[in-house]
């Protein structure tokens, strides 16, 4: 087998490798609340996580509120695929909550999406 062949099998091997691994996706959620709003929020809240307990493909979802700023909250949700966010995403009680939150609880928020990456002996892939 010469260099070029080896390379390749090589290649082919960690192609492989990265198509049988499954990934969990978190999504990070950031919220600071208008003054006068948190109990708003609270319930509010309390009754989305209602509906996203049922919902197929969520894996864990945790909140805390910040020590350093008040007001704020920081949401981590870890689901199965992106798929599944979608489909929360478009969940009709999901998106009335954003509507409101939007329009009438939030200063501000943001919302990022990040995969975890596998790892094999302590090192990636």
């Amino acid at each position: 087998m010469n260099t070029h062949e080896s390379l390749g099998n090589k290649i082919f091997e960690q192609a492989t490798l990265v198509e049988v691994i499954e990934m969990s996706i978190f999504v990070l959620f950031r919220v600071e609340i208008k003054e006068g709003k948190e109990e708003e929020y609270r319930k509010l809240s309390a009754e989305i996580l209602k509906h996203a307990k049922e919902q197929k493909g969520l894996i864990s979802m945790e909140r805390a509120k910040s020590i350093l700023k008040e007001r704020t909250y920081v949401s981590i949700h870890e689901w199965e695929s992106e798929e599944a966010i979608e489909k929360w995403a478009k969940h009709p009680r999901h998106q009335e909550a954003m509507r409101i939150g939007r329009g009438e609880l939030f200063s501000w928020y943001s919302v990022k999406r990040m995969v975890e990456l596998p790892q094999k002996g302590g090192e990636l892939f």
